[in-house]
This record gives structure tokens, C-alpha cells and sequence, in this order.
């Protein structure tokens, strides 16, 4: 077992996948991971906030084909969080802004466990 972390807390202002330096190798060590999605703030809301995240794994981490493993719950109030078990994780993972509604800006951390097979 070890502590994955994906830097520190991530600000994002649209929809999109992780930047490079956010991708973690994996390895062909680690089975599953237990993530805890965290929404740290949120800035600009009006209505009603929405940040969903996808987690996805690839063999490659530049110009391959990123499939999803599944996503979090959406959150939409600051200090909530999620907690998901993901399976099936090939060499690099990374996450996916799939859904940023009626906010400006959203704060987010995702640490947890992998786990060998």
C-alpha cells in the first residue's frame, strides 16, 4: 500500500484534464486506489455549484488514449467530500474536470491509497 497524492489543492477554472505534471505513474504495482475528493472552495457561484471528477488510466501518458474509471460523486459546498474505490488501473492516472457549473473557480485536493492487486 501507498499514500497517492496529486500535488497540492488544484484550482480550476474550466472543464479539462490534468496537466502533465499531475499525472501519476502507477507502475504495474498497484491494483486499485481509494481516492477522497475533497471541495476545498468555490468561487463566483451563482445557483447552484457543481465540480465533477472523472479519474482516468492510460498506458501512455502523452498522446494515448485515456480511458475512464469511473467518477465521483458532483460536489457543490465547499468542505465536502467524496471517497471512491477505482479497479482496473493500467500504468498512469490522471484526473478529469468533467463538469464546473455556476462557479468562476473551484478548489479541489485528491489524495488516498493504491493497493496491489
Amino acid at each position: 500500500m501507498v499514500i497517492m497524492n496529486f500535488g497540492g489543492p488544484r484550482r480550476v477554472t474550466a472543464t479539462g484534464a490534468a496537466p502533465f505534471d499531475d499525472i501519476l505513474d502507477v507502475g504495474v504495482y498497484y491494483g486499485s486506489m481509494t481516492l477522497l475528493l475533497t471541495l476545498i472552495g468555490v468561487e463566483g457561484a451563482t445557483g447552484t455549484p457543481s465540480l465533477e471528477i472523472t479519474l482516468e488510466t492510460a498506458m501512455e501518458p502523452k498522446g494515448g488514449v485515456w480511458i475512464a474509471l469511473g467518477s465521483f460523486t458532483p460536489l457543490s459546498v465547499a468542505n465536502t467530500a467524496d471517497k471512491k474505490t477505482f479497479t482496473g488501473l493500467l500504468r498512469f492516472i490522471r484526473w478529469n474536470v468533467t463538469t464546473l457549473n455556476n462557479v468562476a473557480a473551484a478548489t479541489f485536493s485528491l489524495t488516498g491509497i493504491a493497493r496491489n492487486p
